[in-house]
């Protein structure tokens, strides 16, 4: 009987912690993942394009390097997401990578195409 007995405060108290604790832990979701589908560089323009898909409704932001190329619009409900940016004073050379990331902590990195 003395076993039941404290086993039966075991698990109340494991349930009490358990309930304590469950509205800190996030529920957001799936993590948010995100792809570049292509980073172009127009070197006699200046001009970026570059893209990818993320979660629904974040903002991607692109950089090359420390430099950031710039900022995406919220992403669609399907998660595409474009950055155009024209006369850009970060310029990218060959062998040089983007790096994307979402305002949802995810993040992803291309190669880009220099034209």
């Amino acid at each position: 009987m003395k076993r039941e007995r404290r086993l039966v405060r075991i698990v109340a108290v494991a349930v009490l912690v358990l309930l304590v604790a469950l509205p800190a832990i996030s529920w957001a979701g799936a993590p948010d993942v995100v792809t570049v589908e292509f980073a172009i560089f127009a070197q006699a323009k200046g001009k970026w394009s570059v893209k990818g898909t993320a979660a629904p409704g974040k903002k991607v932001t692109v950089q090359l390097g420390r430099s950031v190329v710039g900022t995406s619009a919220p992403t669609a409900a399907n998660g595409n997401w474009m950055l155009s940016v024209s006369g850009s004073a970060v310029v990218a050379n060959s062998g040089d990578s983007i790096t994307a990331t979402s305002s949802g902590g995810g993040s992803a990195s291309q190669a880009v195409l220099i034209r």
